[in-house]
């Protein structure tokens, strides 16, 4: 194991920025034994995605795991870690017509928007494991929402659903009417 991984463990977004490097290396390879052996370094990631970060329970990521995947460092299922999940996920089912990459995206989704949609104010809370009120959902972070919106774009390229649709469209309001500094239209 590397050295950071004794202290920080093996975040989720650092396992599903390999996935994608992997996937952008198998789309551009030329040579077919080597597009091969990136595809099975690429299988084995996909797999410890699923067994490592995944819990069984409810389908949400966790945010850590151990550098093998074998034991949870951090539980906590934050909306933007799933977003995460939907954007890498939905891109590689495109990048290399990764079926269970598709199926992923669109069970992830599933899981945050029911766990994560503030349907009385609409966009996403941070946390997708506690209630919509508490106290660390009051807020609801810019980065978040934007991630998910770029989650959401991706998902509705390979698998089209009206309500991935509305909530994008719910999301870019949201950002719209909260994110822009009114006198010069840059965002917050």
């Amino acid at each position: 194991a590397p050295s950071w991984a004794a202290e920080y463990g093996y975040p989720v977004i650092r396992l599903l920025r390999l996935m994608y490097v992997h996937g952008v290396a198998i789309e551009h390879t030329d040579d077919a034994a080597e597009r091969r052996r990136i595809r099975r370094q690429y299988d084995a990631l996909f797999g410890q995605l699923v067994s490592g970060y995944r819990d069984p329970a409810d389908g949400a990521f966790r945010a850590a795991t151990t550098y093998d995947g074998g034991g949870v460092l951090d539980a906590e299922k934050q909306t933007v870690f799933q977003a995460y999940v939907v954007y890498v996920m939905a891109d590689l089912a495109r990048r290399v017509s990764d079926s269970r990459a598709r199926r992923l995206a669109m069970e992830t989704f599933a899981v945050m928007d029911s766990g994560g949609h503030d349907s009385a104010h609409g966009g996403y809370v941070e946390r997708i494991d506690l209630p919509t009120s508490d106290a660390a959902n009051a807020t609801k972070q810019l980065g978040t929402n934007m991630h998910v919106a770029l989650a959401l774009a991706r998902l509705q390229m390979v698998a089209p659903s009206a309500l991935v649709r509305e909530r994008l469209r719910e999301l870019c309001d949201v950002l719209m009417a909260h994110a822009l500094v009114p006198e010069s239209g840059n965002a917050y």
